[in-house]
């Protein structure tokens, strides 16, 4: 990928960040399909202010019966690129690992859309999918910044009864817009995401000083974690992003939170996408599925 590869998506602008994303992912994935299931359908849900959500569901079964567990997932990207599209292969292999219903959100990107349009988006869909399915167990995944907005609706659903989630699954979460944490520095060039890079990401989702501290943007901000549902989060050794999922694990343990971190050591950031040719990464992935399919059983 160097020799095509931008030198930062911060010199690009939406557009061709979004088109240069769809080579990166061809370029990693080696063109891979996820695992098949029973059904992949396209629909939509209706945000509170009227704008209109796209999702997509896999399901492992054609059978029209109430599925025990239901997952939200949510694409990386930077909250800049990404969609349904990027997000299918692990939105596949979520409900087949998994045993369960996945619906993915293509919510609003920034910066034409930025903070808190992606949070309300992903929100909305979780209080639909908990109102749709009313004796399922809820869970939110995400990847990188999707991992963030799924911390964040965690995190949220202490205060929002109907915005019922069971429990969350992060791989190598975006908690910090401050980026201060020592791999921001120790892996800031050179493991594909870079320092520069996350700051494009950052400035382009919360241009709003204010928003930094905004718990919805970045849980991280939280001085209490009590009562926040359980956790499985991921990180990579390679990763500017590593000590932040590394901390924001520990202080839900301090919090009496049931968690399971997992630190994949010699794997770099956006490694769930290179799955396809990777089987370091591939190995990885159905670890951490392993592991959170238990969690879901305690959480049922």
């Amino acid at each position: 990928m160097a020799p095509s590869a931008p030198a930062s998506f911060g010199e690009l602008n939406p557009e061709e960040a979004r088109e240069w994303f769809g080579v990166l992912r061809k370029i990693l994935g080696n063109g891979a399909d996820g695992p098949s299931v029973a059904s992949v359908v396209d629909g939509e849900v209706t945000a509170p202010e009227g704008h209109v959500v796209p999702t997509r569901t896999y399901k492992m079964t054609s059978r029209k019966t109430q599925p025990s567990k239901v997952v939200v997932h949510l694409h990386g990207g930077g909250w800049v690129v990404g969609d349904l599209d990027s997000g299918d292969y692990v939105a596949r292999a979520l409900a087949m690992q998994l045993d369960a219903t996945v619906v993915s959100v293509d919510y609003r990107l920034a910066p034409e859309h930025p903070f808190p349009a992606a949070f309300n988006d992903a929100s909305a869909v979780v209080r639909a999918v908990a109102k749709a399915y009313p004796h399922a167990t809820i869970a939110v995944s995400g990847d990188s910044a999707g991992a963030n907005l799924a911390a964040a609706l965690a995190a949220r659903s202490r205060v929002e009864p109907d915005l019922r989630i069971n429990a969350q699954l992060l791989f190598y979460p975006a908690l910090d817009p401050m980026q201060q944490e020592a791999s921001q520095d120790v892996f800031a060039e050179g493991y594909i995401l870079t320092r520069d890079d996350m700051a494009y990401y950052w400035n382009s989702y919360l241009p709003a000083e204010r928003d930094r501290i905004d718990p919805r943007a970045s849980p991280y901000r939280l001085s209490d974690l009590t009562g926040l549902p359980p956790a499985v989060i991921i990180t990579a050794g390679f990763d500017p992003l590593r000590d932040e999922g590394r901390l924001y694990a520990e202080r839900l343990v301090a919090a009496g939170i049931p968690t399971t971190y997992l630190p994949f050591a010699a794997l770099t950031h956006g490694f769930l996408d290179m799955a396809g040719r990777v089987p370091a990464a591939y190995d990885a992935m159905g670890v951490t599925l392993r592991v959170f399919a238990a969690l879901l059983e305690l959480a049922h």
